[in-house]
C-alpha cells in the first residue's frame, strides 16, 4: 500500500498523521538532552499501542479514550522522554468530544493534569504546577474544538433533512443533492 493509498483509506488519514507527529516528537525528544530512561523497550510499544487504537476512535471513543490516557500517563511516568505521548490522547479526546460525550472529555483532562501534577510534584519539581494551567486550557482548547465539530455536523444533517424534505423526494436515498 503506497502513502497516497493510506490517505484514501476511511479512517486511516487522521491516525496516520497523528503517528507521524509521534514519531517526530519522539526523534527530536530522545535527539535532545534528556533525564529520564531511552522510550525503547517500553515507550515506544506503549505510543504505538495508542497510536494503532485511534483507528476505532470513531466507533468507540471511550474505549480509544481510556486507552490513550492509560498509555501517556504510563508513558509520562515512568519518566520518557516528554512530548509524544500527547498527541494520541488529544486525538482521542477530541474524538469523544465530538461524540457528545462532553463531561467524559472534561473528566478526563481534569484526571490527567491531577495525575501529571502530582507525579511531577512527587518528583520534586513544583514549579511544574504553574504549566499544567497551559495544558488544562490546551486541552479544554481540543474539548471545545470537538464539541463545535459535533454542533457542526449536527447542523449540516438537519440542513440536509430539511432540503429533502423541501424537495418533495419523500426520502434521503431516492434524492441525489449535488
Amino acid at each position: 500500500m503506497t502513502v497516497v493509498a493510506v490517505w484514501r483509506v476511511p479512517g486511516l488519514a487522521l491516525p496516520a498523521v497523528a503517528a507521524a507527529a509521534t514519531a517526530a516528537l519522539l526523534a527530536v525528544s530522545v535527539a535532545g538532552p534528556g533525564d529520564g530512561p531511552m522510550a525503547w523497550p517500553l515507550g515506544v510499544p506503549l505510543l504505538a499501542a495508542a497510536l494503532v487504537a485511534l483507528y476505532w476512535r470513531h466507533t468507540r471513543p471511550t474505549a480509544v479514550l481510556a486507552l490513550t490516557v492509560a498509555a501517556a500517563l504510563a508513558y509520562y511516568l515512568a519518566g520518557f522522554p516528554p512530548g509524544p505521548e500527547v498527541v494520541p490522547f488529544v486525538v482521542a479526546l477530541f474524538a469523544v468530544a465530538a461524540a457528545g460525550r462532553r463531561l467524559l472529555a472534561v473528566a478526563a483532562v481534569a484526571a490527567a493534569c491531577l495525575v501529571a501534577g502530582s507525579a511531577d510534584a512527587l518528583r520534586g519539581a513544583a514549579e511544574s504546577w504553574g504549566d499544567l494551567f497551559g495544558v488544562a486550557g490546551t486541552l479544554a482548547a481540543v474539548v471545545a474544538a470537538g464539541e463545535a465539530h459535533r454542533v457542526r455536523r449536527a447542523f449540516l444533517e438537519q440542513s440536509r433533512q430539511r432540503a429533502v424534505e423541501g424537495s418533495g423526494c419523500g426520502s434521503r436515498a431516492s434524492c441525489t443533492t449535488r
